[in-house]
């Protein structure tokens, strides 16, 4: 009976007990669920998104700040990354934040020996690799040796010659190794314009009215109308501003590529300036355009 007594006290204090334990782990079950369902609505991927919240002064798995974040240009979000992140980034490091916020695949690119063709790269570029690779007398066959080698290798030698791990180096270099501009990539995002370059598309959307295509090595570029614009428009034509402008840029209408093309005559990429006016054709359109 005495036992029986006391087991009966305990009771109210082994309910508190068990209630206390299953509050508890629906707490966590809910956090975590909280947290995954963060994770999976985030516009970048988790070491994206880690840095960039804490930059906001909030732990990492708070979505407090998300709407903000991904309100940023990719740009913005790539630079706040570079400079909050804790440890030095390597190329290596850079090209994974760059496909991580850009899904633009740098390595791929050098792996495919895409990106822009040229006979040798910048002065600036062929004095470092030079000196990465101990080369004290320039020629045509060590200029020949720089080239073969992959972009990817090309970045990681120069920037550690250097020792060069700030953005805005890092977003010149890729300019100059790779002719990717991210921050003409990044001022696209809502231009209703889409690119492809270096083998993938590096912007695409359902709702876009047209297309920069361009070929190997950017040697060469189409302008198309995309489906959505010939469904909203009726039309299979470019708009005959849009067609002018080409023209006068040297581009020229294929029938069998049914798209307005150029192709650099010197067999090397095009030049960023020739990017920047085909790009400022097409937006000037866009802006005078009343499609859905």
């Amino acid at each position: 009976m005495k036992n029986n007594k006391h087991f009966l006290l305990r009771l109210p204090l082994l309910a508190l007990i068990s209630f206390l334990f299953l509050s508890i782990a629906v707490f966590f079950v809910k956090d975590k669920k909280k947290i995954s369902s963060q994770l999976e609505t985030s516009k970048y991927p988790i070491p994206i998104m880690t840095v960039i919240r804490k930059s906001f002064g909030v732990s990492s798995s708070s979505g407090e700040f998300d709407h903000i974040i991904s309100g940023m240009s990719k740009i913005d979000v790539l630079k706040q990354y570079i400079k909050q992140v804790e440890i030095p980034i390597t190329g290596m490091l850079f090209r994974k934040a760059v496909n991580d916020v850009f899904c633009l695949n740098l390595n791929k690119i050098s792996d495919e020996g895409e990106g822009a063709k040229l006979l040798v790269y910048s002065d600036e570029i062929m004095e470092g690799l030079r000196e990465a690779l101990n080369i004290k007398n320039p020629s045509t066959e060590s200029n020949k040796t720089i080239m073969s080698l992959k972009k990817a290798e090309v970045m990681d030698l120069y920037l550690k010659t250097y020792n060069l791990h700030t953005y805005e180096e890092l977003i010149r270099i890729v300019n100059l190794i790779y002719g990717i501009n991210l921050p003409g990539i990044s001022s696209l995002e809502d231009s209703r314009i889409s690119l492809y370059s270096k083998n993938q598309w590096l912007l695409q959307k359902d709702t876009n009215l047209f297309v920069v295509y361009t070929g190997k090595g950017d040697i060469d570029v189409k302008v198309y109308p995309t489906p959505y614009y010939i469904k909203q428009t009726g039309l299979t034509e470019l708009p005959q501003e849009l067609q002018n402008a080409l023209l006068n840029l040297g581009f020229r209408f294929d029938i069998e590529k049914a798209a307005y093309y150029y192709q650099n005559p010197s067999g090397e990429t095009v030049s960023d300036s020739f990017k920047g006016q085909t790009l400022n054709a097409i937006r000037a359109v866009v802006g005078n355009m009343t499609v859905d």
